[in-house]
């Protein structure tokens, strides 16, 4: 590189940072802002920038108000109204002159059981005017109060917002200066970059698209988000769900991924913006694990990049994200492809290598994603292992028993370090799964499990219905079902590879008809067409595990990575070079193929007209908890609305204070027991100590609606703490886990070095 361009770029970098500092200490010394409109009164402005106004029924209805216009500049503010209510009401912020995306809000709804209610609104341009309006549709409406201030985390976000756009400029300056190391991978970036824009083009909107699922993970991620605000790591019970009740999903439903929303959260950007950059990373993660497997498996560029492009531009993957909101089973897929690889490196390496069973990183990555991500996606990997395993039990026992003796110890190997790495998750996992909850309850397979599968029109079908409903067994027009393909570009895959097979053009021909006959298998297990039923009546245990998926579709991620695959080990391993030639064309017209049916599925969901609008948590339903599988059995999550405070039998209670799911109750019993039940949702965890003495316990147990119940003796006084405190043997587990990784990463550090090290002697004896 020239010594001038050098001088440039560090020139560039030094405006940029220059930029950076002047500008953000611009924000950090701007004042924040309050303001305040108080029912028929006029208050001038007060010294310290505080600014009263004047709100006031509008055209003299007592359901309309509106407060005076007001200008705010950049940033994030809060909105908080005391109010009096007899009907079901309304708060939402307006501009006097529409412009689009200027500002973002959700609108609050004023309950008549509440008195106060809060949301936010993100200014994107300096406002020219604004005016907060609240409103009731029948009934009376009363407004005590509106007060409008600058959120805790609006500067963060501004300053954070600063630097994404610097960096923006500056990762375009680097690839301009880098270009000359980076033009060996031009290739692989283009394309990845590519895949990751086509498969994310459904994000590139001013709404969401709503998903079965989609409030659900969206409640994931406030959840999480606010655990961490209330000081816990790990996060197990999140404690925004229920009203406030809590809700273990953290426990039993692996939420690492979903650190890059929270934390975006935490720093003030939108849910709508946190979930969709989360999104187009896990399309880019997935576009790169899936290259990575493919790569070293097929060691052809082109064979990986298609592959690729094939298992991201999957219609069942597209459904998951913009139909079903499938969060668990679309992240698991990025991981899926490394657990392939794994299996690669377990039974077709020459296990007489002196490198056989060193590989761990990859696999412990793999495996453990999927852990973390949805644990029926590691039930239906495993039921596939076991097949692959009876598949290749000929092959493997020919290598003799030596071979076999190193393939076990290298399964053992990874299953062992995988599971250390994970058992901060497993330990708490195993010991609420021996709870009484509802997902631990053992469930024959439904009646009707068979019929929730897909027919084989649907299997094939050439188009997206655009539609969102699902109607499971019930016998609907395929016009009311959202669809769930297969693909034709895996199609074409399957058929490519049983007419090279036929034709004996396949190199690796064990692996690719091992492959096809699994790819068969999980398609045919997706459809109702397979005898569930039948197996329900004969071998109830049996249908009892395939049925723990909950739905026979969901065997099509596991088609995805199988028959993508497939497509890679035939694009890489053909013989001849006519047949080359021709199959190249054919691979090309596979790619069109997929390109086009996957664009048109992202599309016509779009273009059916569904939406939803998410800023900020207001707009989420705390009580979708998507059949309450986290939670004991007989809780109402309908009285959470209703019971907000703690109460005492034999217990007097002066005084409460709650922050996320740490509560204080000052409290006084009389000359016998007592015993207080707080607005929790009880969970093994939760314990209850005198504030003022941390050694004094008091006993908690289930108590009415399955919250937390404390037991108080006779003659107590003082204030009682609840909270909840992981036991010794969890923190043990986060220890070994924390360790384990450190070790991982240690051995992964000193091995590139002593390579490293090796070449380089190399290199200086040759010379």
């Amino acid at each position: 590189m020239k010594k001038g361009n050098g001088n440039i770029y560090l020139l560039f970098w030094t405006i940029e940072v220059l930029l950076f500092i002047f500008w953000g200490l611009r924000i950090l010394n701007e004042k924040p802002v309050f303001m305040a409109f108080h029912n028929g009164e006029l208050m001038g402005g007060l010294p310290g920038g505080l600014v009263y106004g004047e709100m006031t029924p509008e055209s003299g209805s007592p359901s309309r108000y509106r407060t005076e216009e007001f200008c705010l500049v950049n940033g994030i503010y809060d909105i908080s109204v005391s109010y009096n209510s007899s009907g079901l009401g309304r708060a939402e912020v307006i501009e006097s002159e529409t412009r689009p995306g200027s500002i973002w809000a959700d609108s609050v709804i004023l309950a008549d059981s509440e008195d106060f209610q809060s949301f936010r609104v993100w200014v994107n341009d300096p406002s020219r005017e604004l005016f907060i309006q609240a409103s009731v549709e029948a009934g009376d409406l009363y407004i005590k109060e509106i007060q409008v201030k600058t959120a805790d985390n609006s500067r963060l976000y501004r300053i954070l917002c600063l630097f994404l756009r610097l960096a923006l400029a500056g990762g375009a300056a680097a690839a301009l200066y880098f270009r000359g190391s980076l033009r060996k991978y031009s290739l692989e970036i283009v394309v990845m970059g590519g895949i990751t824009l086509f498969a994310s083009l459904g994000l590139l909107t001013r709404y969401m698209l709503p998903g079965h699922d989609l409030a659900f993970h969206l409640l994931r991620i406030e959840g999480l988000k606010d655990g961490l605000l209330s000081g816990a790591f790990p996060v197990r019970i999140q404690p925004n769900w229920c009203n406030g009740w809590g809700y273990g999903v953290s426990v039993l439903y692996g939420d690492t991924l979903l650190f890059l929303p929270a934390v975006m959260r935490m720093a003030g950007f939108t849910v709508q913006t946190s979930y969709k950059t989360f999104v187009i990373a896990v399309n880019l993660a997935t576009a790169f694990t899936a290259w990575l497997c493919f790569y070293r498996i097929g060691r052809n560029r082109y064979g990986a990049l298609l592959g690729s492009f094939l298992y991201v531009m999957a219609p069942y993957r597209l459904c998951c994200i913009y139909v079903r909101g499938a969060f668990g089973e679309y992240t698991a897929m990025i991981f899926l492809p490394l657990a392939a690889l794994w299996l690669w490196y377990v039974f077709h390496e020459d296990t007489g290598k002196k490198e056989y069973g060193r590989r761990l990183a990859v696999p412990v990555i793999g495996l453990s994603g999927l852990v973390q991500s949805h644990i029926l996606t590691c039930q239906m990997v495993g039921i596939f292992i076991l097949l692959l395993c009876i598949s290749m039990a000929k092959t493997i026992l020919a290598k003799g028993m030596a071979a076999v003796y190193r393939m076990c110890i290298y399964v053992l190997k990874t299953a062992v370090v995988t599971v250390l790495v994970n058992l901060w998750f497993l330990v708490p996992f195993l010991q609420y799964f021996r709870e009484d909850l509802i997902c631990t309850e053992f469930r024959e397979m439904a009646q009707d499990y068979q019929m929730l599968g897909i027919s084989i029109s649907e299997l094939l079908a050439q188009d997206s219905s655009g539609y969102y409903g699902y109607s499971w067994s019930e016998l609907v027009s395929l016009g009311s079902k959202f669809s769930i393909p297969l693909g034709n570009g895996l199609i074409l895959c399957a058929g490519a590879a049983l007419l090279l097979l036929w034709k004996d053009k396949i190199k690796e021909r064990r692996a690719a008809e091992v492959l096809l006959l699994l790819g068969g298998i999980s398609v045919w297990m997706a459809t109702n067409l397979f005898p569930y039923r039948k197996i329900g009546i004969y071998l109830p245990g049996l249908a009892s595990f395939l049925a723990k998926p909950g739905l026979p579709y969901r065997y099509l991620g596991i088609s995805c990575i199988l028959l993508s695959l497939l497509g890679v080990i035939v694009f890489g391993s053909m013989k001849g070079e006519k047949t080359r030639t021709v199959t190249a064309v054919l691979f090309t017209v596979i790619a069109l193929t997929a390109a086009d049916q996957g664009a048109g599925y992202i599309y016509r969901t779009l273009y059916h007209g569904y939406y939803e609008l998410h800023y900020d948590s207001v707009s989420l339903d705390t009580t979708n908890l998507m059949g309450n599988e986290y939670l004991y059995q007989g809780s109402d999550v309908g009285l959470t609305a209703l019971v907000q405070k703690t109460t005492g039998v034999g217990a007097d209670v002066f005084e409460e204070k709650k922050d996320y799911n740490h509560i204080e109750v000052k409290c006084r019993t009389g000359a016998s027991e007592g015993y207080l039940e707080a607005p929790l949702f009880y969970y093994p965890g939760y314990g209850a100590y005198d504030k003022e003495h941390k050694e004094q316990k008091f006993e908690v147990a289930r108590g009415e609606n399955n919250q937390v119940r404390v037991s108080l003796p006779a003659g107590y006084e003082g204030t009682v703490e609840i909270a909840f405190r992981e036991s010794a043997g969890w923190r043990i587990a986060e220890v070994i886990s924390f360790l384990t990784v450190l070790c991982l990463l240690l051995t992964g550090i000193i091995r590139q070095r002593t390579a490293r090290f090796a070449n380089h002697s190399y290199v200086d004896q040759s010379a």
